[in-house]
């Protein structure tokens, strides 16, 4: 490279301020040698201690340099993620109203299902997650969402900031209304999370919803700032808090405040349908909140869901027309041409791995029955897991439409990476029977 071609390309180079700033200290560093040079050239004490400071001097200079560049760089961060979430969620909206304006409107919104809401409808007692993704969300919302890779997404909070580790400050929308009217501000937001840390004294016969314990557990406060504005801070660092304003069960599922008393039978939120009715283990149904913040997108005017516990049931009331979407029986899910066949006959078929997986557990317990004590030698457990051909179960009992997990959790889960192993999952019989024999076992 030429003298010319070099000093062309540092002319072109730009330096950010955090860049400037490191730049800064390490000049410091630099004139704080040439001075150590010009101040060395006797044994004069007062030299060797201008020195000294000169030299202290500098390196405090650095640190200080270094600092701020370092608090710089957290709150360029920060901003780059707020501007990124910002930027989904006008994508997000801009894709829903384009959609909103091309899809019909009105009707019932006809599901069924095996399992009735198990403990009523008030999510902070209520730790079953079935309910949680099924009739719970029809009415309550939560602070925040979460998309496929499990970022936080606005919900009824429209914003969100995290000023320090311990400290979530939540900017709601403006305007928002429970289903009776009541506003869904700060100050109500504040009211649910007074609930949840009296937990204990709900007189409810009922699990509570662990996330929301957690949340109240590790609180050291939480306040209303102004109308649309509410603070939470943990009593410690704790890397899943904000996770408990989004999963499901979520920690805080705002109910109206009038309503505590009633929402196991009566859900009162701020979700987008209101109840209607419920008859035990037959039928649930709901109206369209005209009021829901995000209700331009909310295209059915109703909502029934019957419960019908047995899937060949659900099927033919599907097929009937009696329902507008079913949950097809796994026997058939697990046929390839009649799935073909569903198609061409003009339905939908939606279809994914689900997030629910099949493991198989090893009693070790030492008081166990004796046939169980070859489990307790761990050779005997590793050798099981390298003959255990994974692949061709979910070929041979699902017909490959499953997935061989690489954790101990369903493979869809946000929560786990993508692209990482964390094992071979490839079967190695040779290796299953050396361990078989080294424990003793034929």
């Amino acid at each position: 490279m030429s003298d010319r071609n070099y000093w062309q390309r540092m002319k072109r180079r730009t330096m950010s301020r955090r860049s400037l700033l490191r730049a800064s200290a390490r000049a410091g560093v630099g004139a704080a040698g040439l001075a150590l040079v010009g101040c060395g050239g006797d044994d004069d004490d007062d030299g060797q201690q201008a020195a000294a400071q000169t030299q202290q001097q500098a390196e405090q200079q650095q640190q200080a340099a270094e600092q701020q560049a370092m608090q710089q760089e957290q709150q360029e961060q920060t901003q780059q993620e707020q501007e990124e979430q910002a930027a989904v969620a006008q994508a997000q909206q801009q894709q829903q109203a384009q959609a909103a304006s091309d899809a019909l409107r009105g009707g019932t919104w006809r599901i069924s299902d095996a399992f009735a809401p198990q403990w009523g409808f008030d999510p902070l007692v209520t730790p079953s997650g079935g309910d949680h993704y099924q009739s719970i969300p029809i009415f309550y919302d939560r602070l925040l969402n979460y998309d496929e890779q499990g970022a936080a997404l606005p919900m009824l909070a429209e914003a969100w900031e995290i000023p320090d580790d311990v400290t979530y400050v939540f900017s709601l929308r403006p305007g928002l209304t429970y289903h009776d009217g009541t506003a869904v501000d700060a100050a109500s937001i504040q009211t649910n999370m007074d609930r949840i840390v009296n937990i204990e004294e709900e007189s409810v016969e009922a699990t509570p919803n662990q996330r929301a314990v957690t949340l109240g557990q590790t609180m050291a406060n939480s306040e209303a700032i102004d109308g649309v504005t509410w603070r939470y801070v943990a009593n410690e660092v704790f890397a899943p808090t904000l996770s408990l304003f989004y999963g499901k069960p979520p920690g805080i599922a705002p109910i109206s405040p009038d309503s505590f008393d009633t929402a196991v039978t009566h859900p009162v939120g701020a979700g987008p349908f209101s109840f209607d009715n419920y008859i035990e283990g037959q039928e649930l149904t709901a109206s369209r909140f005209p009021d829901y913040w995000n209700a331009e997108n909310i295209y059915f005017d109703n909502y029934s869901f019957e419960i019908l516990p047995d899937s060949n049931t659900q099927w033919l009331a599907f097929l009937g027309g009696d329902h507008d979407v079913v949950r097809v029986p796994g026997s058939l899910a697990a046929d390839a041409d009649q799935m073909a066949d569903i198609e061409d006959d003009g339905f939908v078929v939606l279809g994914d791995v689900s997030s629910v997986f099949v493991q198989t557990w090893f009693n070790v317990n030492p008081s166990g029955p004796e046939e169980l004590t070859i489990w307790r030698d761990p050779r005997m457990r590793h050798a099981i897991n390298l003959a255990t051909d994974r692949h061709a179960i979910n070929d041979a009992a699902f017909n490959g439409t499953s997935a061989v997990s690489r954790a101990p959790i369903g493979v869809t889960t946000p929560l786990l990476p993508k692209d990482v192993d964390w094992y071979d999952d490839s079967p190695n019989p040779a290796e299953a029977v050396k361990l078989i024999d080294a424990a003793g076992y034929t």
